[in-house]
């Protein structure tokens, strides 16, 4: 029995999580709070695309490919639980390509160290929700992965052949019109490759992504409030001027998800002897930007906020304790942005699109978890997927789950 789980691990460990998921999948949990109601809102949607082809509607504020992949769907299956269930399936794909990713990036680690990175994504509530319940995260989150991948493909082909760069950019607006938000993602990656490529790529590049675009300006100028996330009479507008806001939630997102790894590299943080002055700026910089932001922070919105909000405000009622995990993770932002361009433009565009009245932390999950380990580059030294990374890592995201779970089931009200 034990020859056969050690040869079969890979197939072992899979199973397990996606047993889990198929678990809460026949529990119906919700651990969002919000995803479920998503489902019914956006089933409607759904309903009026496969019998009318009706593409737009006013109760739908994001771009229609979603809901006419789940119509297509529900075309075949006539039935929400089938449709919803083979959703399942089609998240499972997520953890897959990222491992693919992994693997093509970080040629010399251990496989299956990768592979337990990659199931790691199994634990994260907003996706094991946003996957029961056929939520639009998923599949821009799939495009996403996708276009990684071939991102990947390219970069270590130096960009040369056209059937990967192809694929690169449709993916990327197939994400774009999955959730307009990753839009930054396409703009970090074009600013990234374009002094890399030959003239021919170059026109290639500008030329294909103006076709796609032509859809996108179309579309915006009939629909004017897809552009800002929201439906027509709804106030809560995807982007803001609240930048403030953005800067404070969006640090501590960003040190939430990689706190296993801070925990596990520590010194290489905080130590004086491994770069030195890139760390006396970033922590200048950290203070002189918390001066400024901290006393202008005011999110009031009632929901979202990030898990260090909500812990901040229902322990000490006050924002101390994101205050604190935000600097810090600040700190890591400017810090890693200092090791290459390719980090600031990455970072710097995310902090500008993930802006508005409200911020949901469900909408960086997985995908912030995503950048930091496939589109970030890191000097030597800094441990990724050792034993105790990964230790650390499931440790902590099993504990996340599980503070969500009792969370939504046992201390809201």
């Amino acid at each position: 029995m034990y020859e056969t789980i050690k040869k079969n691990k890979f197939f072992f460990i899979f199973f397990f999580f996606f047993f889990s998921l198929i678990l809460e999948f026949f529990l119906n949990l919700d651990l969002l709070g919000g995803t479920k109601n998503d489902f019914y809102k956006t089933f409607i949607i759904v309903q009026e695309i496969k019998n009318n082809f009706n593409l737009f509607n006013e109760d739908a504020f994001h771009f229609p490919t979603h809901y006419l992949f789940l119509a297509l769907i529900n075309l075949i299956l006539e039935n929400e639980t089938y449709t919803r269930l083979l959703y399942v399936f089609f998240s499972l794909s997520i953890p897959i390509i990222f491992y693919k990713c992994l693997i093509i990036k970080y040629k010399t680690i251990n496989k299956l160290n990768l592979f337990l990175l990659s199931c790691s994504i199994f634990l994260l509530p907003a996706f094991r929700s946003c996957a029961i319940w056929a939520n639009l995260h998923i599949t821009a989150i799939f495009f996403y992965t996708c276009s990684l991948y071939f991102f990947l493909i390219c970069e270590k082909n130096n960009f040369k052949k056209n059937k990967n760069f192809f694929f690169l950019i449709t993916f990327l607006f197939l994400a774009i019109y999955t959730r307009i938000d990753f839009l930054f993602i396409y703009c970090a990656v074009f600013l990234i490759i374009f002094f890399k490529i030959d003239n021919k790529r170059k026109f290639f590049l500008i030329f294909y992504s103006f076709m796609l675009t032509i859809p996108l300006v179309i579309i915006i100028l009939n629909y004017k409030y897809l552009l800002l996330g929201k439906a027509p009479n709804d106030q809560y507008a995807f982007f803001s001027t609240s930048y403030f806001n953005s800067i404070v939630i969006n640090s501590s997102y960003f040190f939430f998800y990689i706190f296993p790894i801070f925990l596990r590299n520590i010194l290489k943080f905080i130590s004086i002897k491994f770069f030195l002055k890139k760390k006396i700026i970033a922590f200048i910089a950290s203070i002189l930007i918390s001066l400024v932001v901290f006393p202008n922070f005011n999110y009031v919105a009632s929901y979202g906020g990030g898990i260090f909000f909500k812990i901040s405000n229902l322990i000490l009622e006050n924002n101390k304790i994101i205050f604190f995990f935000s600097f810090i993770g600040l700190y890591i932002t400017l810090y890693l942005s200092l090791f290459s361009l390719r980090n600031f433009i990455f970072l710097f565009l995310f902090f500008l699109t993930y802006n508005s009245f409200y911020l949901m932390q469900k909408y960086v999950e997985p995908s912030l978890l995503i950048l930091f380990f496939i589109l970030l580059k890191y000097k030597n030294g800094f441990k990724l997927f050792d034993k105790k990374a990964l230790y650390f890592t499931y440790i902590f995201f099993f504990f996340y789950w599980l503070g969500t779970l009792i969370y939504r089931y046992y201390l809201s009200f």
